[in-house]
């Protein structure tokens, strides 16, 4: 077996430095070379061990979610929200077709029979008439007894029918035969036949979709079903499918789940036929834009079009769609996509910041910058669709086609995921809806009616771009306004309302129904209303204007001023300073309206922050919508310490630059609720961050692929002894990046799972000196000249060793490429002062940085990693910056045990 060496480096212990020869361990996740089927262009692995319960590959289906970020597994009923109502086989309703599938599932029984409120009735049949022939016949209710049309039947139905009937490989093949035929063999033949589309994974064929019933003729061809069975060694032409099912490899690759268990779809580096995914999974070719997200970014939903129209609700079909449990959905911009880069201003400007950020593009859709909407979620650095079903219950909230939906995030989640305009307004959907009317021979006047209140124009006091953007895009304007204009009441050429509403938008609506309303005035000699003049320049932006994103040339002095001039807040996003608004330290700039309202907008929650000078503001309806959707999504609580637990004197808590863990300051023994120690062979030499109930974040130069060999310790403060806080847990899993470089420690990141307590789903007991860090999903949360804090047991000097927990204050630095040249990678960040006099030293290493937001939430921004020396003037301390990771964290821990917000 090839050795594999690892190097020492000076300012961080490495556990088991030298060489290391060991078989791999079972426990531990590594990278490995992919094996290639040989010569077959499509699959990328002949041994492909993934099937459609591998969540790192493809969404977790209805009644199940990912845990651990590998597999997909029984949600218990709490899990599930209230949805469309479903029956069972035995008559009995459920709250939605999640809370069904997830007793199936736990159960491992198939029970489904249709969606509907009445019970009472026909449950969904299937029954294989005479088992040699594999005939398939089904009842459906209020439809009647069909046989299956052999038109269009293939081998996932096929698969689907022979699970139902314990054949746990699924179908060998998909077969029909002609009626006339099966007549002379089975006696009393339903006369008509229906068509199923299956997908391969449902557990009975009542939860495919059955087509309309057709007559059958004498030579009509019938579907039948030949189980798989055989238990033979496939040849080198056939695929070994994870179920042990042979098929041929030229079935591998196609969209199709011939396998039963998808695992022939789960490893393509193209597809035959179908839908490939960035994942590396082919879908169905009729899976795409079904309004259910297959693929794990969600790709397969993208709509295409250059230009998509905003449209009204689209009928809803009566059987509602079985969405997948976890599976979100990119949201569409109503723009064309385009690969121009916005023209940078001149450098003199005070306001915008580098060409860096301005490259990066980022919208109000980039959740690097900006909080995600609640009918949204982060994936890949972007707020995505989130599928309606994952949004809780709320006021009711009716539609522009008069459809009731449970929450205003479930008709956004709608709007989101079909790219129209929906909303009409909170309540039930009695009486007028609201509409909003752009009159063509009037120049842009915009009139409104309001449910309950009447017919409108809009006042042009406090009429803005914001408000004018709104109205452009929903009459399919997808750059918004050039600019907002207004019109005295005295030009007007018609009869027009005799009262106007004021409108207060964000600019991010769809429609004006979404924004605020002021009370009505009357209209009198001299008034001025509110007129749009859309934009549909298609020039090039001059030097003295800013190119947004969606491509619209705004004034260069428009941006940076807490308004969304552009549409897409792309004017917004790389600001170093406001012209007015509120500056976010992330750099972005909100309108001054939205500081203190109870919606945290910038990430570090400044904008939140208690100020004597301005109250609280009163928050809309519609935000109030938003707010307590947002609410319901951000309950974790993380990076605070227990208040009740006696802290430091301040002489203890104060930073001082001559101070610092090489010799520094004493910590108090329960000041740093999420500093662990790594014991192995009873002696500490790593130190590590506890960041949920069962996981610990370390470096991975200090973990070996042997669990067994380690214990956690938590509020440990003197190596000698433990105090009467201290507890400790066992290793379950070590999970080292794959692509950790012992000699460059380039990706020094490792997570711990650890094992769980008898009887129970915890992994340490509950302990007030115990709470986890928060984990950073954006490498914009803290920035260089932030103070942050460092603890650990390392050494105090290059020799002296130190016993008790120490800490010390040091500062964020920027890119260190300079001084550390080719040593210096990405995901990699300095930390300390250029003299030298605050760093990290041996028996640090694995240990946390932690940076505190404007809100006094703690972040683990950086794990102690390697550095030349300890405390060397012009050699900071070299840290993994956590952020830079958080997507293989989560992978491994799940987004809801790690995110306290909606990432």
């Amino acid at each position: 077996m090839k050795a594999v060496v690892f190097y020492c480096l000076s300012s961080a212990l490495l556990i088991g430095c030298g060489n290391a020869e060991s078989p791999p361990d079972k426990n531990i996740l590594q990278s490995g070379q992919v094996n290639t089927a040989p010569g077959d262009p499509f699959l990328s692995s002949k041994q492909c061990q993934f099937t459609h319960l591998s969540c790192q590959k493809m969404s977790c289906s209805a009644g199940r979610y990912c845990h651990q970020g590998t597999i997909c597994s029984c949600k218990r009923d709490d899990m599930c929200v209230k949805a469309a109502s479903v029956c069972d086989n035995q008559q009995k309703r459920y709250k939605s077709m999640c809370e069904l599938k997830a007793k199936e599932c736990r159960r491992n029984i198939v029970i489904f029979s249709h969606f509907g409120d009445n019970c009472k009735g026909d449950s969904f049949t299937t029954n294989v008439r005479k088992a040699s022939l594999g005939l398939v016949e089904v009842k459906i209710p209020e439809r009647g007894t069909f046989l299956i049309c052999g038109e269009g039947w293939n081998i996932q139905a096929a698969n689907v029918v022979c699970r139902h009937t314990k054949k746990p490989k699924g179908a060998k093949k998909a077969t029909t035969r002609q009626y006339n035929q099966l007549k002379k063999e089975v006696r009393s033949l339903p006369e008509n036949c229906v068509s199923m589309l299956c997908k391969g994974l449902e557990g009975s064929l009542a939860e495919c979709k059955p087509g309309p019933e057709r007559k059958l003729e004498e030579n009509s061809m019938v579907a039948t079903a030949t189980c798989y069975q055989d238990t033979r060694a496939c040849s080198s032409s056939e695929f070994r499918c994870v179920n042990e099912k042979c098929i041929d490899l030229n079935s591998t690759c196609n969209g199709l789940n011939d396998c039963g268990d998808n695992s022939d779809e789960m490893c393509c580096r193209d597809c035959r036929s179908g839908f490939h995914c960035n994942s590396d999974v082919c879908i169905p070719q009729d899976a795409k834009m079904d309004g259910t997200a297959d693929c794990l970014g969600g790709e397969d939903e993208v709509f295409v079009s250059t230009v998509p129209a905003v449209t009204t609700v689209p009928a809803v079909s009566t059987v509602p769609t079985t969405f997948p449990a976890v599976s979100t959905v990119p949201a569409v911009t109503t723009v064309p996509t385009v690969t121009t880069v916005p023209t940078v201003p001149p450098p003199q400007d005070p306001f915008l910041s580098s060409q860096e950020c301005l490259k990066e593009r980022f919208t109000h859709l980039s959740c690097l910058k900006a909080f995600c909407p609640p009918w949204m979620r982060c994936i890949g650095e972007k707020c995505v669709c989130k599928l309606p079903y994952m949004c809780t219950k709320e006021v009711s909230v009716c539609s522009n086609t008069q459809r009731t939906f449970f929450s205003f995030c479930q008709v956004k989640a709608l709007e989101c995921l079909r790219q129209i305009s929906a909303f009409s307004h909170l309540g039930d959907c009695k009486g007028d809806l609201f509409t909003t009317n752009v009159r063509k021979d009037s120049v842009g006047v915009v009139e409104v009616t309001i449910p309950e209140r009447g017919t409108f124009l809009i006042c042009g006091e406090g009429w803005n771009i914001l408000a004018a953007n709104v109205v452009c895009r929903h009459t399919k304007k997808p750059k918004g306004a050039k600019e907002a204009t207004t019109l005295q009441i005295t030009n007007l050429k018609r009869e027009w309302p005799s009262h106007c509403v004021s409108m207060q938008c964000t600019g991010l609506e769809n429609s004006l129904a979404e924004c605020s309303s002021g009370s009505e005035k009357q209209l009198e000699e001299g008034s001025t209303v509110g007129t749009a003049i859309c934009y549909e320049d298609t020039r090039a932006c001059s030097s003295s204007e800013f190119r947004c994103v969606n491509e619209k040339c705004i004034d260069l002095n428009s941006t940076c001023n807490g308004l969304n001039d552009c549409g897409d807040n792309s004017d917004e996003m790389c600001c170093r300073a406001c012209r007015s608004g509120f500056h976010c330290n992330s750099d972005i700039c909100i309108p001054q309206d939205a500081k203190m309202d109870g919606i945290v907008d910038c990430l570090g929650g400044e904008d939140e922050i208690v100020d004597a000078n301005q109250g609280g503001q009163v928050l809309s309806p519609i935000k109030q919508q938003v707010k307590i959707a947002r609410d319901k999504l951000e309950t974790l609580v993380c990076g605070v310490a227990n208040d009740a637990l006696p802290q430091p004197q301040p002489h203890q808590t104060r930073g001082s630059r001559r101070k610092r863990v090489i010799g520094g300051e004493e910590a108090g023994k329960t000041q740093f609720p999420w500093q662990v120690a790594i014991q192995e062979d009873e002696k500490i030499d790593c130190g590590g961050t506890y960041i949920s109930d069962c996981w610990v974040l370390t470096a991975a130069h200090c973990v070996r692929p042997k669990p067994e060999a380690y214990r956690i310790k938590f509020s440990l403060w003197s190596k000698l002894g433990k105090q009467d806080s201290t507890d400790f847990s066992r290793v379950e899993k070590v999970i080292i990046h794959p692509l950790f470089n012992p000699t460059t420690y380039q990706n020094d990141i490792a997570l711990l799972q650890l094992d769980k307590l008898p009887f129970t789903d915890k992994c340490i007991h509950e302990n007030p000196a115990v709470a986890p860090a928060c984990v950073p999903w954006s490498e914009y949360q803290f920035k260089p000249g932030d103070k942050c804090t460092i603890s650990g047991w390392g050494r105090q000097d290059d020799e002296q060793k130190t016993l008790n927990l120490r800490w010390a204050t040091i500062e964020l630095m920027d890119n260190c490429s300079g001084i550390y040249a080719s040593k210096y990678f990405d995901g990699m960040e300095c930390a300390g002062s250029p003299d030298g006099s605050v760093d990290t030293c041996q028996g640090d290493s694995g240990g946390p940085l932690v940076c505190k937001d404007a809100s006094g939430v703690s972040y683990v921004w950086g794990i102690v990693s390697w550095g030349d020396g300890c405390g060397m003037a012009g050699h900071p301390g070299v840290y993994t910056k956590v952020a830079h990771y958080y997507e293989w964290i989560s992978s491994h821990t799940g987004k809801s045990t790690i995110s306290k917000y909606n990432v």
